[in-house]
């Protein structure tokens, strides 16, 4: 008898860890841009296209940033802007975007171990379907060069 609940509770709790995973929304894009760890140049602008919507509706646009743990970025805030040309009528909104990537007391706040990933809310956006464009990204820090940034994404999620 003790067999059959163990099994019955591992059932369960696989049945639940997958209706967990699967009601979340598949992103329409999700891209990442690897950058020198050696250092970001000011002048290094990153490109995401943003392919043909497939579907009108409000999507959440998220900036992620990874850091390396084996040169690890030497600021708390990493200030980042954001332009995106989206839909035919080629209006570019740019946008500024503070990323904390430390606590109060100096420590990592991202996951993993040696990257560390960070997730940042940009916008929430109403788009129609079809619509197309393309995001920049790049930093707008005071040094030229940064250190310790290894990847810039940018994802795009219905809501």
């Amino acid at each position: 008898m003790p067999r059959t609940t163990a099994l019955i509770a591992g059932a369960a709790a696989l049945l639940t860890a997958v209706l967990l995973t699967a009601c979340r929304p598949r992103p329409a894009a999700y891209a990442f841009s690897s950058v020198p760890v050696d250092g970001w140049e000011r002048g290094h602008v990153l490109t995401f296209p943003i392919d043909t919507l497939a579907g009108a509706g409000t999507y959440r646009l998220d900036v992620c940033l990874r850091t390396s743990t084996a040169r690890p970025y030497p600021f708390r805030t990493l200030w980042l802007e954001v332009r995106r040309r989206l839909g035919t009528g080629g209006r570019t909104q740019a946008d500024t975007l503070a990323c904390n990537l430390t606590n109060a007391k100096g420590d990592p706040d991202g996951r993993g171990v040696s990257l560390l990933q960070y997730d940042f809310a940009l916008d929430t956006l109403s788009l129609p379907a079809g619509t197309a464009g393309t995001i920049t990204v790049r930093h707008i820090m005071s040094r030229d060069i940064l250190q310790g940034i290894s990847d810039v994404g940018l994802r795009l999620t219905p809501i």
